[in-house]
């Protein structure tokens, strides 16, 4: 059996001086979700880079979330692959003139070396757990196996309440209508991309991500 050891969420608050170079950020923002990102240090700063919401990614400093409840997953990757991801958030964060649409589909997606988002021919967007995938696949990293990953029961419900939600924040019919063809496509929890990073091999099973990944939830939801 998996256990998530008392040590491995680590309160964001430690971050600038913690010897890690970038790490997973995630937190419960209410209602039971959870909400994951990157936070990574360049430039004699540490910032957190996380795609909130659609069209809405943010790359603020990590102390802007401190009082947010946020925590990191220790990685399980070396020190130069944490700094080839650092530079890959701050290209991207550069990049101001992408809008990254929030999609549920993830068949792959990367950031190319300008940091521009490169959607594969059948995904629409991200969600912010496939966003922290998609910019680790772009270093070579694999969190999760997408290929290999179930959908689950539950899945199709989550995704109908984040196309209720994206039509009252108006996005355009014709991406509401892409997102409703991918209903019931395999979904990246947060808290299992927070855990997928932790495993010295590089991707781990899916049954070990999920265990995982639900220790996290439970100590994050309480």
């Amino acid at each position: 059996m998996c256990i998530v050891a008392d040590d491995m969420l680590v309160p964001i608050e430690e971050f600038p001086e913690h010897e890690i170079i970038s790490g997973i950020i995630i937190a419960h923002v209410g209602g039971g979700q959870l909400h994951c990102g990157i936070a990574y240090k360049s430039e004699g700063q540490a910032n957190a880079l996380h795609l909130a919401w659609h069209y809405d990614l943010r790359d603020q400093p990590a102390q802007s979330l401190y009082s947010h409840g946020y925590y990191f997953t220790l990685p399980s990757i070396d020190i130069i692959r944490q700094r080839m991801i650092a530079a890959k958030c701050r290209r991207i964060s550069r990049a101001k003139e992408q809008e990254i649409p929030y999609g549920l589909l993830y068949e792959g997606a990367t950031f190319d070396d300008d940091g521009i988002l490169r959607l594969g021919g059948n995904e629409h967007g991200l969600t912010c757990a496939t966003f922290v995938m998609a910019v680790y696949a772009s270093c070579g990293i694999t969190l999760c196996d997408y290929a290999a990953w179930p959908a689950r029961q539950e899945d199709g419900t989550w995704h109908n309440s984040i196309i209720a939600l994206l039509s009252q924040h108006c996005a355009p019919q014709e991406h509401l209508h892409n997102l409703g063809q991918e209903i019931g496509c395999a979904r990246f929890r947060p808290e299992e991309v927070a855990a997928s990073i932790t495993f010295p091999d590089l991707p781990a099973t899916v049954d070990k991500i999920w265990e995982k990944g639900a220790s996290i939830r439970q100590q994050l939801v309480h």
